[in-house]
């Protein structure tokens, strides 16, 4: 959720209220709106043939191998080398990006950054 939402609308406690059947209301309709929002979200399939179309796609690049009518991503992916910054390291480390997963593992999060166009989406897409 991107925000948070007070409920009745004025956020003062129901017990305080003049009007305690409105306050009552605007609680009842405001949880309705979010359980049906999260029942929408719940219902959204993924088709596994998308998915794995769009893991699959090189965009540009699909129809341009002189010996392949489609062309992969596994077709032309090479892992990169990157750099690994630690605020709790002193030096910063060369780290393969095929080894990346397992610092995923290990952390649980990492922070993939880079300039537009150098291969952040496709490195994600790989794992």
């Amino acid at each position: 959720m991107d925000h948070i939402l007070a409920l009745p609308t004025d956020a003062k406690p129901i017990k305080t209220s003049s009007n305690k059947d409105e306050a009552w209301n605007q609680v009842c309709k405001g949880l309705t709106e979010i359980a049906d929002q999260e029942l929408q979200i719940r219902k959204i399939k993924i088709k596994s043939t998308f998915f794995n179309s769009f893991l699959n796609n090189t965009e540009i690049l699909s129809e341009t191998h002189s010996q392949k009518t489609k062309l992969l991503l596994k077709d032309i992916f090479i892992y990169p080398n990157l750099k690994k910054y630690s605020d709790q390291e002193v030096e910063n480390q060369d780290i393969n990006a095929k080894n990346l997963i397992y610092e995923l593992i290990k952390n649980k999060k990492i922070l993939i950054s880079g300039q537009g166009v150098s291969g952040k989406t496709t490195l994600c897409k790989t794992f």
